[in-house]
């Protein structure tokens, strides 16, 4: 039950909040920002073997008080989930 829960709410912030790609020097990096308009800018970076993904909990809670952007490293995305950053 808890499983379906975490899943249910992992869509909500890729609906909610979908990845962008922003390119540079010859590498994607995917970006998840909740914008706002709020002056705080919280940044997620994961860890190695991680993808933003992990913080979706994180962007649930906090994105109605603070500008959270999570982002994935090049090359993360193909490794973790088939290309896409979902």
């Amino acid at each position: 039950m808890q499983a379906a829960s975490s899943l249910l709410r992992l869509h909500e912030v890729r609906s909610r909040y979908p990845a962008r790609i922003v390119r540079t020097n010859d590498l994607e990096w995917r970006i998840r920002d909740t914008g706002g308009g709020s002056r705080t800018v919280q940044i997620f970076l994961p860890g190695s073997l991680g993808n933003a993904d992990i913080f979706y909990l994180q962007l649930l809670h906090l994105a109605s008080r603070v500008r959270c952007i999570a982002i994935d490293y090049p090359g993360a995305q193909t490794a973790h989930s088939g290309g896409e950053m979902q």
